[in-house]
């Protein structure tokens, strides 16, 4: 059975087809491992052009942030924590926990 599948009925309607099919990719037992979804690079380049890359950074101090406070930022990354890609596409992972610079 797909993870795709086991989506409940009642939001079923309201996630897309390519969340779908990246959830079954990442979700295939050992390959969830060594797999990387192409949507990825495709979310990271629309992050970018959306302004959305290196949200964290605050633009008093670096000139590639998005301008956001502290509480701005937090209150965005509260409602974003909730997807499984968005720190990865937006680059707002940790590089000390295993992310990549890129």
């Amino acid at each position: 059975m797909s993870a795709s599948s086991q989506i409940p009925h009642l939001v079923a309607d309201k996630v897309s087809d390519r969340a779908k099919e990246t959830l079954d990719i990442l979700s295939e037992g050992a390959q969830r491992w060594s797999t990387y979804p192409p949507i990825i690079d495709d979310l990271k380049a629309r992050a970018k052009k959306l302004g959305l890359w290196n949200i964290f950074l605050s633009k008093t101090h670096y000139t590639e942030g998005a301008g956001f406070t502290n509480l701005e930022y937090g209150l965005i990354a509260e409602q974003l924590g909730r997807s499984q890609v968005a720190s990865e596409v937006r680059r707002t992972f940790s590089s000390e926990a295993g992310g990549e610079a890129g």
